[in-house]
């Protein structure tokens, strides 16, 4: 039996909202993004899909190229025990 963590979906879910507006409002793309974090696109992208749930390091990159807090990005201000 999988066992699911309802967390790690939480935040895949935050992610594919919350990465593709805050794109939006700061007016850049995925390539700015890994251009700005040294990751990859293809890691990127899944980041912005909410494919994967990012470590703490990859997080804290991505929260400085969007401009957030590591809350923020990680949608734990918006329905925590949800």
């Amino acid at each position: 039996s999988i066992v699911i963590d309802k967390t790690d979906v939480r935040i895949r879910r935050h992610l594919a909202s919350f990465i593709p507006a805050r794109m939006a409002e700061l007016n850049i793309t995925e390539a700015d993004i890994a251009r700005a974090t040294g990751d990859s696109p293809s890691q990127i992208n899944r980041a912005v899909r909410g494919q994967n749930t990012p470590s703490l390091a990859f997080g804290l990159r991505l929260a400085d190229a969007l401009q957030c807090s590591l809350d923020e990005l990680c949608g734990h201000n918006v329905a925590v025990n949800s």
